[in-house]
């Protein structure tokens, strides 16, 4: 959900900074830097992981690939919503929808780093990121629920 809140942060900012008098340019530079920084670290962890799938069964490896994929995504729709002016109708129904899967998306992380934790000490680099990218779905989704917290 981490996803869909940087686009939809980015969306806003831009619209309030643009009509603020501050350079579009500088919005542009802006957006695409903190963007393209969510790449790096599923590249990193990524290469470094390559041979994970003989240490642990559990789908950590393929979630971080998929949500390469979702920040790949969401750097697709910051880059629309910094260069377009107007944005369609289809084009925000398109954008929620992406908010809804990657809702679903951030579920399966926070039930897979639950039930994962024999994973961390093989792989302790991908579990930390996976755990950044489960509090990062848990708090721009909301709170966290006390079952959730109660498995450990």
């Amino acid at each position: 959900m981490w996803h869909y809140l940087w686009a939809h942060t980015v969306y806003h900012c831009t619209r309030c900074w643009v009509a603020s008098g501050v350079d579009k340019w500088f919005t542009v530079a802006l957006a695409s830097i903190f963007s393209l920084c969510f790449i790096l670290p599923h590249i990193w962890v990524l290469c470094i992981y390559d041979y994970y799938v003989l240490y642990c069964s559990g789908p950590m490896y393929s979630m971080t690939a998929v949500s390469l994929v979702f920040t790949l995504i969401m750097i697709t729709f910051c880059s629309v919503f910094v260069f377009v002016d107007r944005i369609h109708t289809w084009l925000k129904i398109l954008f929620h929808l992406f908010g809804l899967v990657d809702f679903v998306f951030g579920l399966f992380f926070i039930s897979d780093s639950i039930f994962f934790r024999f994973c961390a000490p093989l792989t302790p680099v991908m579990y930390t990121l996976f755990d950044v990218f489960t509090a990062g779905t848990v708090v721009s989704t909301g709170q966290p629920t006390r079952c959730a917290c109660s498995v450990y």
